[in-house]
């Protein structure tokens, strides 16, 4: 599908006499994390709620089927990775091309090199999408999105998987509109996604999710439960760290951990630890971002 639609834009696109670069869609690109994360973390569910035939994924994933058991952790977001993807995103739309190839003959590593990101292992995700009416923005990303995790895990997949992949722990996402004039005042209004993983050379590690209000009961984030700038302390046991910051959009959050414990807690209207949670840091063994969502009560 994901080929399909990229055959569609390239049409567009030569046929095309211009192109108007639009703004970043920052809910859109966020919205891009926390589904990728999801499915990481809970592939089974999310395959589930997609309609995506479990068998049929197993036999897509073969050897690393035991990811849709086990699942994957988080990728940590990265602005490095961001501002290379968004980049790029923009080049490839001033210039009316559709590669993970800059024009200029540059790589995914190479433009994250440029942005400082020092990586062992790199990749990337392009999507796009045209309609000749408006759509909204978190609409085509969660479509785009799907598109996507449905290539990935259809029988005799070819590419690198990059959102079941083992290769990365951290990623960037630019979603961006654009127009293109097709002649005779017909405006195409497109979308294009551009997700860029790595792994750095200096390991990381972070607790992550989304704090939310769970209006419907079932105990799990959902679109619309986000609860952002709800107020969230972060205590490092052992490092010395502490801090005091208010979720973002969707209600995420995300820390670095570097020492022994981190504290992280929830902060009601008086200042005061509503909900709290610990985890263990890197000197006690721990090699993998976590993914923690907070649920109001």
């Amino acid at each position: 599908m994901k080929k399909i639609l990229a055959i569609f834009i390239l049409l567009l696109i030569s046929l095309s006499s211009a192109a108007a670069f639009g703004d970043e869609q920052p809910q859109a690109s966020m919205y891009l994390w926390r589904l990728i994360n999801e499915a990481r973390v809970y592939p089974l569910r999310t395959i589930g709620s997609l309609g995506i035939d479990e068998e049929t994924a197993r036999l897509a994933l073969g050897d690393d089927a035991w990811m849709l058991d086990k699942g994957l952790p988080p990728l940590a977001w990265n602005d490095a990775l961001f501002q290379a993807a968004t980049g790029h995103n923009q080049d490839m739309v001033v210039q009316l091309y559709y590669s993970s190839t800059g024009l200029d003959g540059s790589s995914v590593s190479d433009r994250i090199a440029v942005e400082g990101y020092d990586a062992v292992a790199a990749g990337e995700l392009l999507g796009l999408m045209a309609f000749p009416n408006y759509m909204e923005p978190l609409e085509t990303a969660e479509m785009v999105f799907q598109y996507w995790l449905m290539d990935e895990l259809s029988i005799g997949y070819q590419g690198d998987r990059r959102i079941f992949s083992q290769d990365f722990t951290e990623l960037g996402c630019s979603f961006n509109a654009a127009v293109l004039e097709l002649g005779e005042d017909i405006p195409h209004n497109v979308y294009v996604a551009v997700i860029d993983f790595a792994c750095p050379r200096e390991p990381r590690v972070f607790l992550l999710g989304n704090v939310f209000q769970d209006v419907n009961g079932d105990g799990r984030w959902n679109y619309g439960e986000g609860r952002p700038g709800v107020g969230m302390s972060f205590q490092g046991v052992g490092s010395g760290e502490a801090g005091i910051m208010d979720s973002g959009v969707f209600g995420a959050y995300q820390v670095e951990i570097s020492g022994f414990y981190c504290t992280v807690s929830v902060l009601d209207e008086q200042g005061g630890p509503a909900l709290k949670r610990m985890i263990n840091g890197v000197p006690l063994g721990r090699e993998n971002s976590e993914f923690s969502d907070f649920s109001l009560q």
